[in-house]
């Protein structure tokens, strides 16, 4: 059986919001992911981890792109080479294929963002971190515990911490690095356990609901090679690789200036005063 080989530059944190233009995201992504090394857009593989909130249908908006009546949308540079109830695929005339995975951005009673990926069904937020990795591995996804400003300090940050010793042997469960983490942030003692246990770390951009934020998808995440054997989806192999310690992730891109940091989040607070 003769083999692909694949060489797929990811985001890990991507939500598409209401106001969220598509075609800009779906370029956006393209633009910012094959500027940062790796194969050529022509050649290379593109992919969204597409993580919906609660109340939010991104993945379906990417789904029926360029098909819904009236979107601003309508008119597109992206074709469709294939879909399914996990991922869709888009090729542009240019060659480049870009891939979005179904997933979901679940908060748990905790207060901690677990982004659920690779499953069919539509899990609950508002579980235990504990309960809420059992039902994404029952429903047969991987979880990623995404950093959050604030989230993993204190009562929550032993709460992750825990998990990482509890779960180290689990190639299910991985660790989430945020674009959104400015990059005088360097330490994170959490990255710093998994990797010394062995815990995969992931990287994507988390665009904020703030008008413009959907240039920044791709501008953060990481590089992963591996075969896809011929009668295997791209979205199973792509899982099957992230679950293989044995192949490697090169996280790439760059985290946010911290002047745009702070500016994204005074225009977040007004935004829910303003509500």
């Amino acid at each position: 059986m003769s083999k692909e080989n694949c060489d797929v530059l990811s985001d890990a944190h991507v939500h598409v919001y209401p106001s969220t233009s598509v075609e800009t995201l779906l370029d956006a992504a393209s633009r910012n992911l094959f500027k940062l090394g790796g194969p050529s857009p022509s050649e290379g593989t593109g992919l969204l981890l597409v993580a919906d909130p609660d109340g939010v249908r991104g993945y379906e908006r990417i789904l029926n792109h360029g098909r819904e009546r009236g979107s601003s949308d309508q008119q597109t540079q992206w074709s469709r080479e294939s879909s399914d109830d996990r991922s869709v695929v888009f090729r542009r005339a240019s060659g480049t294929r870009m891939i979005a995975i179904r997933g979901q951005q679940l908060i748990t009673r905790e207060g901690l963002e677990v982004l659920g990926a690779g499953y069919r069904d539509q899990l609950p937020s508002g579980l235990t971190l504990a309960k809420t990795l059992k039902r994404i591995r029952a429903a047969g996804g991987f979880s990623m515990i995404a950093w959050g400003v604030g989230k993993w300090w204190g009562r929550r940050g032993r709460l992750v911490t825990n998990m990482i010793i509890a779960e180290c042997g689990s190639s299910d469960i991985m660790l989430a690095d945020n674009g959104g983490r400015p990059w005088c942030w360097a330490r994170v003692p959490q990255f710093e356990m998994a990797k010394e246990q062995g815990m995969r770390i992931l990287a994507g951009t988390d665009p904020l609901p703030l008008k413009g934020e959907e240039t920044r998808v791709g501008s953060y995440g990481f590089r992963i090679q591996f075969d896809r054997a011929e009668d295997q989806s791209i979205a199973d192999a792509f899982r099957g690789a992230l679950e293989n310690p044995s192949i490697p992730i090169q996280l790439i891109g760059k985290r946010m200036r911290l002047s745009r940091f702070v500016s994204n989040q005074l225009r977040l607070r007004l935004q829910r005063l303003a509500r």
